[in-house]
């Protein structure tokens, strides 16, 4: 097998996968669920970035649009003291990126 920098291809390829997902993940919920109304702000590029980890998790199971949904939902409510959004958060959650 191939290395780089002691780093087989095949590492590398998935290092780059997930790098790849974490940065369309932190893209979707800044432009397009944006709860708090922020993606027009530059300075607020990473206000969603904590939530990255936890929608990276729920991909990688195999989870679908609607627990995706209740995932958005339990941070709007419970992490930012919003009213709970449903149809919001399925909407954007249809977006997710692929894993």
């Amino acid at each position: 097998m191939q290395t780089v920098d002691g780093i087989s291809a095949s590492n590398a390829m998935s290092q780059r996968y997930e790098q790849d997902l974490l940065t369309r993940i932190s893209e979707v919920l800044h432009y397009f669920w944006d709860p708090i109304g922020v993606c027009g702000e530059p300075n607020a590029r990473d206000e969603y970035d904590s939530y990255v980890a936890g929608i990276y998790a729920l991909l990688e199971g195999g989870a679908n649009t609607e627990q995706i949904a209740i995932h958005l939902d339990k941070i709007a409510v419970g992490g930012m003291g919003l009213r709970s959004n449903m149809e919001h958060n399925r909407v954007r959650a249809d977006r997710r990126p692929a894993p």
